[in-house]
């Protein structure tokens, strides 16, 4: 057994033409949405992989990536391994678009396999916790300005005249754009879509769902999520997820460095009861509010992450917790079932610290 990396060096010889894209490969390919290709990807320009790859270790050194959040420093190991392999390095990268302000982040990347196929890669959200604060969003507003800009950008780069077939992708927050801007796809665009993959991305809100615009992707859809998933387990999601194994527990899975592969697939394992319950906490606490009360809260929330100087998802960890306990203890915006909620999600997170954390700190 291995990871993706394992699998690079296994099959990184063999074209698409002799070992047909597989999940793998949209994983791999989903990850390079992290990569600033800002002025390496020039506009209305195409660029090979393995020269874009050159161009941005020329700008950035191994100290640079080190000082990026975790999912770009996953994502440019993965980008260097894959750069002169024979299977990535001719693949075409182009339209690439990125946006951001302190409300939400936005990027975007043709990836072409071959001379009929293309990838489309939506950028997930990062480890800061103001990137986190946007897919909360995702419980009480739709669409929020991300969805609105993949809405925009598949049916603005797609040429209506275009043979080509599409598959779009994302880790994160960008599965959860790729399906959105699959299901609201221009109807000519739409009928080019043979595959929507999210890779432990966020769900839908009920009424979109519901939808027949989701109705009408459903089919293409599918959703990869680790045993230990916490993202991809948010909001609604259709049955029967892919569930895959990871060599992580808790938020930690999330790293798609963690994903266990065997030879050309990842290995399928069961949702774990951290999971199962992590699904239930969130769930009950969507469905006890409006969405005015939903926003309010997730804005309380994130203030106690402010307040307890928790920037990135690496910070919550053991030393934090006490802080966090004492800060929603302090806090008279709360109600009961919302304090209850975050102590029940405090509880599961101390179970994966319990040699540093040995008591359950009730609210």
């Amino acid at each position: 057994m291995g990871n993706i990396t394992h699998y690079i060096n296994k099959y990184g010889n063999l074209t698409f033409g002799e070992l047909a894209f597989n999940e793998i490969d949209n994983v791999i390919l989903s990850t390079i949405a992290y990569i600033n290709f800002d002025s390496i990807i020039e506009k209305n320009k195409t660029i090979r992989l393995e020269e874009a790859a050159k161009s941005y270790f020329k700008k950035n050194n191994k100290k640079d990536v080190l000082k990026n959040v975790l999912c770009v420093q996953i994502a440019s190991k993965i980008l260097k391994y894959v750069a002169e392999e024979r299977r990535f390095k001719d693949l075409v990268l182009s339209n690439y678009d990125y946006k951001s302000s302190g409300d939400y982040q936005f990027s975007a990347l043709f990836i072409d396999l071959d001379e009929k196929s293309t990838y489309i890669a939506f950028e997930g959200t990062d480890d800061l916790i103001s990137g986190w604060k946007e897919d909360m969003a995702l419980s009480y507003e739709f669409p929020v300005i991300a969805q609105k800009e993949a809405i925009s950008y598949i049916n603005s780069k797609i040429s209506w005249t275009s043979k080509r077939n599409y598959i779009l992708g994302g880790h994160s927050k960008g599965g959860n754009l790729a399906l959105v801007a699959g299901m609201y796809a221009n109807p000519f665009i739409r009928k080019k879509i043979i595959q929507i993959i999210s890779n432990d991305g966020p769900g839908l809100r009920e009424k979109q769902i519901n939808s027949r615009q989701f109705k009408r992707v459903k089919h293409l859809y599918e959703l990869v999520v680790p045993n230990y998933s916490v993202v991809g387990l948010l909001l609604n999601q259709p049955e029967n997820p892919r569930v895959i194994s990871s060599t992580k527990t808790g938020i930690m899975a999330h790293n798609v460095l963690t994903w266990e592969v065997l030879d050309n697939h990842f290995i399928d394992a069961k949702l774990s009861k951290f999971s199962k319950n992590v699904d239930k906490i969130i769930t009950q606490w969507i469905s006890s509010y409006s969405d005015e009360e939903k926003k309010e809260l997730v804005m309380q929330i994130f203030s106690i992450f402010n307040r307890a100087k928790i920037k990135s998802l690496l910070d919550i960890k053991a030393s934090k917790i006490p802080s966090v306990i004492r800060i929603v203890k302090e806090s008279t915006k709360l109600d009961k079932k919302s304090k209850k909620a975050i102590n029940d999600l405090i509880n599961l997170t101390i179970d994966h610290f319990k040699d540093d954390v040995k008591s359950h700190i009730k609210i």
